[in-house]
């Protein structure tokens, strides 16, 4: 017990980036020579947000019909292939609820939170277990990359300042997180990648294998809440002569566009990786971009804080396509040195936390 690791994420989702950060984090602590575990636990805001349980139906809401009848079990596809990955590729516990995640404690030496937006209050509804504020007196705990999202004032921020500074060492996603934690407590905290960025894309490549898709395409991830990603994907593909294939279970049939309804991270990401260019509102969507060196634009939506933050850090804010009909070519030397040295950095304060004494 005293050696192992209990993570507590974001890991029971339909989301592919959620997934993906989850087994990078646990992919990477158990590279780096430490007994780690996922903790199975079930926040029931996350569960319901994450199309986890089964819509009911109503009679007078034709949409709750159509939902349960042809979108329900595509996602429940999605949700399950996504489950078995994390199954068959990480260590993961039994499972804990709010009432019963006390019980931990008997099963890890030190707690680690992280990453996804995990202290987003809105998400979460307010569930402090991602705060571990169940872990007792005599474990640490700390956070890798952990995210705030929303950063509105919600009047529980003393209660939040008295949780932060029971950490022992803090490393978020954002640099505006920084400055939430410093304002709300006495800790400081280091700007670190999304687990993700732990591993290069070789290793990618190698883990999951994405599958090759022959085809002449740009491809939409999340479209922007304006809809100007989709509409400058159509446009650019019209003008270059290339199909638009749009990642989307949810809308009906859109002119000039081929849904992709994809349930496993082989197909994700080798949409990801086979596109000519990529146009996306999603923070997964332009790292695996990044990662796979496509050429893309991106587009800020809801919690745009975490976009821009990447987009500075790695200096492409250019690509930004919300008030911008430019499309630009990434130079990709430059940008890859950024995101080595990002990546390095990162994996030095994950090894501190992991050798910090427990």
């Amino acid at each position: 017990m005293k050696n192992k690791i209990g993570l507590i994420t974001f890991h029971r989702s339909t989301n592919f980036g959620s997934c993906l950060q989850a087994f990078a984090l646990y992919k990477k602590i158990e590279m780096m020579g430490y007994q780690c575990e996922i903790i199975d636990y079930r926040c029931p805001a996350i569960e319901a947000r994450e199309n986890l349980t089964v819509p009911r139906i109503s009679l007078f809401k034709p949409k709750s019909i159509y939902r349960r009848l042809f979108l329900w079990p595509t996602l429940k596809r999605k949700a399950n292939n996504l489950e078995d990955f994390l199954k068959n590729h990480a260590e993961i516990s039994e499972e804990y609820t709010p009432d019963t995640i006390s019980s931990a404690n008997e099963n890890y030496g030190k707690f680690l939170v992280g990453s996804d937006i995990v202290w987003g209050r809105d998400i979460t509804n307010n569930d402090y277990a991602y705060f571990l504020d169940f872990v007792s007196n005599n474990h640490k705990k700390y956070a890798f990359s952990a995210s705030v999202g929303d950063y509105l004032t919600r009047g529980d921020e003393k209660r939040i300042g008295e949780l932060l500074n029971t950490f022992s060492k803090i490393a978020v996603r954002e640099k505006e997180t920084i400055q939430w934690i410093n304002t709300l407590s006495s800790k400081e905290a280091k700007w670190v990648c999304d687990p993700t960025m732990l591993l290069t894309a070789e290793e990618w490549i190698e883990l999951i294998p994405p599958t090759q898709i022959l085809d002449n395409y740009v491809l939409v991830y999340f479209d922007s809440p304006d809809h100007k990603c989709l509409k400058d994907a159509i446009k650019y593909g019209r003008e270059h002569n290339k199909k638009v294939f749009y990642i989307d279970y949810y809308r009906k049939q859109i002119s000039g566009v081929i849904q992709k309804k994809p349930t496993t991270l082989n197909d994700f990401l080798g949409l990801i990786k086979s596109a000519d260019r990529i146009f996306t509102a999603s923070y997964h969507g332009i790292l695996f971009s990044i990662y796979f060196e496509k050429q893309f634009v991106f587009y800020t939506r809801a919690h745009k804080s975490r976009v821009l933050s990447l987009a500075e850090k790695l200096d492409f804010l250019e690509q930004c396509g919300d008030n911008n009909n430019t499309v630009y070519d990434l130079d990709y030397k430059r940008i890859a040195d950024k995101v080595a040295d990002f990546r390095n950095q990162s994996i030095k304060s994950l090894m501190e936390i992991l050798n910090d004494e427990a």
